[in-house]
């Protein structure tokens, strides 16, 4: 078996067309679809700036819950400082 490979849209940094940006990986996994890590997303549109999480599988098709009538997202956790950052 070889080794699974990263997509791109779960990079830190990736905006799909709806203007959705990726800012980091969740540090849990979304409990409705198996294997799917949580993502945090932010809005790009102007005036908006939203932030909701998303499971991998989605982002690439993502629209913003609060500005463009996307579904609704999942938790996200604040971001905590770890040993070394």
């Amino acid at each position: 078996m070889g080794m699974a490979t990263r997509s791109l849209t779960t990079e830190a940094g990736y905006i799909n067309s709806k203007r959705q940006k990726v800012l980091r990986r969740v540090a849990w996994m979304d409990a409705g679809r198996d294997g799917q890590y949580v993502y945090h997303l932010q809005c790009q549109r102007p005036g908006c700036l939203f932030e909701y999480g998303s499971d991998g599988i989605s982002i690439h098709q993502r629209k913003c819950p609060r500005c463009d009538d996307g579904k609704a997202g999942l938790p996200v956790p604040p971001q905590t400082v770890g040993l070394f950052g």
